[in-house]
């Protein structure tokens, strides 16, 4: 067991990266297949705290922002996390998404970072 503990900072900064997918993901799966709101909000902040530089803590905000703003009818909430998005990230997709309601599509240069999102879902959905 020892011998799987990483050392370097290359393999703890790996490891890092899986959890935070792993977290984002099994809010995605909390969320969009179990259906299981409150735990999928839990697994997103905690998702937050603990990486909150992290390109999945941003998938995670609006991830947030849309079931506070859709499912839970909190436009308050909904709003602070908007501001947050927007503020720290203008250039983001997500903000343009929150302001322009795009759907992202196959065309568009994003489209590889959606298929990395959903791929990430699935092999958390099969695990």
């Amino acid at each position: 067991m020892i011998k799987n503990v990483p050392r370097t900072d290359e393999k703890i900064e790996e490891l890092e990266l899986e959890v935070a997918n792993a977290l984002y993901g099994l809010g995605q799966v909390y969320e969009n297949k179990l259906f299981i709101l409150d735990s999928a909000v839990q697994s997103y902040k905690r998702l937050i705290r603990r990486y909150p530089e992290n390109e999945f803590a941003l998938k995670g905000r609006y991830a947030l922002y849309r079931l506070y703003k859709d499912k839970y009818g909190m436009p308050g909430k909904a709003a602070d996390i908007e501001r947050e998005i927007c503020g720290k990230y203008p250039e983001s997709r997500y903000c343009r998404m929150i302001k322009t309601g795009e759907i992202i599509s196959e065309d568009d240069p994003n489209f590889e970072s959606f298929m990395s999102d959903y791929n990430a879902l699935f092999t958390t959905y099969q695990r």
